[in-house]
C-alpha cells in the first residue's frame, strides 16, 4: 500500500480509508449472518452417534457420479489397468478446507 501511494500522502490516506471501510463491511456482514438460535436453524444434538452402512442419500449418489470421469474406451481401459489419466485428479478423501 505504501509503495501504490509514490509518495502521496492523501493516496495513501484514502487508501487506508477505504480499506478499514471494507474491513467494517466484512465485520458487519459476518456479524449479520452469524446463525441465531431460532429453532428452525438450529440442529438438533444427537443423542448417539449415526451408525456405520447406512446407504447413500441419493445426494452422496448424485456427487459421486459427478466425480467419475467421462466415459469413453480410454477411460475404460484405464479403469481396468487401475490407474488415472494424466488430466483427470481424483477427489480427495478428506476435507481440504
Amino acid at each position: 500500500m505504501v509503495k501504490d501511494s509514490r509518495s502521496d500522502p492523501r493516496y495513501l490516506i484514502s487508501s487506508i480509508h477505504h480499506r478499514s471501510d471494507l474491513r467494517k463491511k466484512m465485520a458487519e456482514k459476518a456479524h449479520n449472518s452469524a446463525p441465531s438460535n431460532s429453532p428452525g436453524q438450529t440442529a438438533k444434538p444427537r443423542p448417539f452417534p449415526v451408525p456405520d452402512g447406512l446407504p447413500k442419500t441419493q445426494e452422496e449418489i448424485d456427487e459421486d457420479e459427478e466425480a467419475l470421469m467421462p466415459e469413453s474406451p480410454y477411460t475404460r481401459l484405464l479403469r481396468r489397468m487401475g490407474r488415472f489419466p494424466d488430466w483427470y485428479t481424483p477427489r480427495p478423501d478428506h476435507e481440504t478446507d
